[in-house]
């Protein structure tokens, strides 16, 4: 049995294999359709209101400096304008994520918790063959001055592989360099129906390489209960 609090505290991520089971993957692939299929129904709306983020000054793997993302509310797109990601869940699907959350983590966060957190993170990544498929070098969280014991659990709906998995350098939670190179980080290849969870404060991104299938992930993400909003 992997001891997830060891790891995360050595390493600041960890796969756990094997906690979806066919039924499971069919289950939170069934309500991922359900949410994409809201959000484009809607999409004109959020496309007459996008503009573009550039990541300046940001490391990215395969010596790639600059990133730019069209982004619109809850929406990220790629330059064909199709989703890429969804964030803030929980605002929309609570009744969804509540269900992942109960029958899917809940030995996890009895593990990391005692089952006293909260929600901080919920969203759904889509990365597709050929596309721009680069997420830039960053942490989800700052190091310093920032929530402790912040933690992401991404459900794997399809198989990685190193072109198309998240890359990370562990233990770079555990400080607050940016001095990272490309050879500083480790690809962390899953397959469906794994977990991948890791620190918020851990470096991690993701190449721009070509690969043969679309690559979705749902992200829970949770921080103590008695942790303030600020």
């Amino acid at each position: 049995m992997i001891d997830l609090k060891e790891k995360l505290n050595t390493d600041g991520v960890c796969i756990i294999r094997n906690v979806l089971d066919d039924a499971g993957i069919l289950d939170i692939r069934t309500r991922a359709e359900k949410w994409k299929k809201q959000f484009y129904d809607n999409i004109e709306m959020f496309k007459k209101n996008m503009s573009v983020g550039v990541a300046d000054n940001s490391q990215l793997l395969d010596g790639q400096k600059h990133y730019k993302s069209l982004r619109a509310g809850n929406l990220v797109f790629n330059n064909q304008k199709d989703i890429v990601a969804i964030h803030n869940l929980y605002e929309f699907f609570k009744e969804d994520i509540d269900h992942i959350v109960r029958t899917y983590l809940k030995h996890y966060i009895a593990d990391l918790y005692s089952c006293k957190c909260k929600v901080l993170y919920s969203n759904i990544l889509i990365k597709r063959p050929n596309d721009e498929g680069v997420v830039f070098f960053h942490r989800d969280l700052k190091v310093k001055d920032e929530w402790r014991r912040a933690y992401n659990f991404g459900f794997y709906l399809d198989d990685t592989t190193e072109d198309s998995c998240v890359y990370f350098v562990k233990g770079s939670h555990l400080n607050d360099s940016t001095s990272y190179d490309e050879k500083d980080a480790v690809p962390m290849v899953a397959k469906k129906g794994n977990v991948c969870v890791h620190d918020a404060h851990v470096f991690h991104g993701s190449l721009g390489r070509p690969f043969n299938h679309t690559r979705e992930t749902v992200y829970v993400g949770f921080i103590p209960w008695d942790t303030l909003y600020i």
